[in-house]
């Protein structure tokens, strides 16, 4: 069979097989990186170096056997193919690769998929969806010393505001690619991958995006796939209470460290698993208290709910309006439109029973447009605004979804 050694050190080879992932065996052999035809024969191994580049290698490689977990747009599947040759092409040559994945189960999710490629690779959990300039320079100094450097990001930096910040790996000649679900007009197909281009519903995560490239590679999805999907409100699964469960709880973990390893060894181990589902339900239920005495308007059906996190926040330690409007939904069920505020922003999670009437993140920021900035899905976004126009904002708000409703009723 067709194989590249792209990696070995004093006991161990890594051979990267066509659509069948990695063979990693006890170095027996002494073998230069290269394409080789390699047979197994009882744990031994036999190996004859081919007249063929890397680059050919990676050109004949056929993902003809792929089939995606889900139905997905040409275009997106498409691209993806085009990535998964990309990160295979990093991966062969052997690159140090930085990961950055958003700080919510999502983020979580898409590292893992990531992991399944770059097992080698440094991965740190990211606390906004920007990707600051403070931040690119800090990675910029670590990766001009490491060989041949390669950033990749997830479920972040898929935004104009980004662009600032990554724009930096150019001056620097560092290599650099986006994997993202929110929307952003691409500038650069061989840079960016977003999902918002062919599907602006969001469904398509970050997590899916990547778990789904290392299964075109050749590696095993599992359940955090799932448990990201979950985590982004995605409803092309369905949402059952141990995801919901778990994809909580790395929204929790993910709110206190940003070390890849440690979040996944907490999920992979029953006991410490335990212990931090305790710590996370104890977090939780103090938001679930607070929210039991908030008020809610109902319009046609649905729930309308405007939370004061600075109250949640001040009682807490929990600080992510993101994540305590998820877990509010969650609570209230998906009939609902949940808007967090704090520090003169508001965060929006709309519930797939709300949506399926019509309403959506991108109709309630266009009615207010002309106040605010702010972007994301349909299903989960955020805006900044001058304070003074709290009250106006909420009330044309309310005024759009009722629109909404009364024209989803008279249709």
């Amino acid at each position: 069979m067709l194989a590249y050694l792209y990696r070995y050190n004093d006991t161990k080879q890594y051979f990267y097989l066509s659509n069948r992932g990695d063979l990693v065996i006890d170095r027996n052999l002494q073998l230069e990186p290269g394409v080789y035809d390699i047979v197994l024969n009882n744990g031994y191994i036999q190996a004859q170096k081919l007249d063929m580049t890397r680059d050919e290698f990676i050109e004949q490689v056929d993902f003809g056997s792929w089939q995606p977990l889900f139905e997905i747009p040409d275009g997106l599947r498409n691209h993806m193919l085009k990535f998964a040759k990309k990160l295979l092409k990093y991966k062969l040559e052997n690159r140090f690769v930085l990961i950055r994945s958003h700080n919510d189960a999502d983020g979580f999710g898409a590292a893992v998929g990531l992991n399944r490629i770059f097992p080698w690779s440094m991965k740190l959990i990211y606390p906004t969806p920007t990707y600051q300039l403070k931040d690119a320079i800090s990675d910029i100094s670590l990766l001009m010393n490491k060989n041949n450097p390669v950033m990749i990001l997830s479920d972040l930096g898929g935004n104009s505001e980004s662009q600032q910040a990554l724009n930096l790996f150019k001056v620097h000649g560092i290599d650099y690619v986006v994997i993202d679900h929110h929307p952003f007009h691409n500038p650069d197909p061989e840079r960016y991958l977003i999902s918002w281009e062919y599907d602006s519903s969001g469904k398509y995560t970050a997590t899916y995006l990547t778990n789904e490239i290392a299964r075109i590679l050749g590696y095993e999805h599992d359940e955090f796939i799932y448990i990201g999907l979950v985590g982004d409100k995605s409803p092309l699964i369905q949402h059952t209470e141990e995801l919901r469960l778990k994809s909580m709880i790395v929204d929790f973990l993910t709110s206190y460290t940003n070390d890849f390893n440690f979040i996944y060894q907490v999920m992979t181990n029953p006991n410490l698993y335990q212990e931090y589902m305790n710590s996370a339900k104890e977090k939780y239920g103090e938001i679930g208290d607070l929210i039991r005495e908030s008020y809610y308007m109902i319009i046609k059906g649905v729930k309308i709910y405007f939370i004061d996190a600075e109250k949640i926040i001040r009682r807490i330690e929990f600080q992510s309006t993101g994540k305590i409007a998820s877990y509010i939904l969650d609570m209230v069920g998906d009939n609902s439109v949940i808007l967090v505020y704090n520090n003169n922003r508001y965060t929006i999670r709309i519930g797939e029973g709300a949506f399926a009437k019509g309403i959506d993140t991108h109709k309630i920021m266009n009615s207010v447009k002309e106040f605010i900035v702010g972007g994301g899905h349909l299903r989960a976004a955020s805006f900044k605004f001058h304070g003074a126009n709290r009250r106006m904002i909420e009330s044309r708000i309310i005024e759009t979804i009722r629109q909404v409703l009364n024209n989803e009723n008279s249709g």
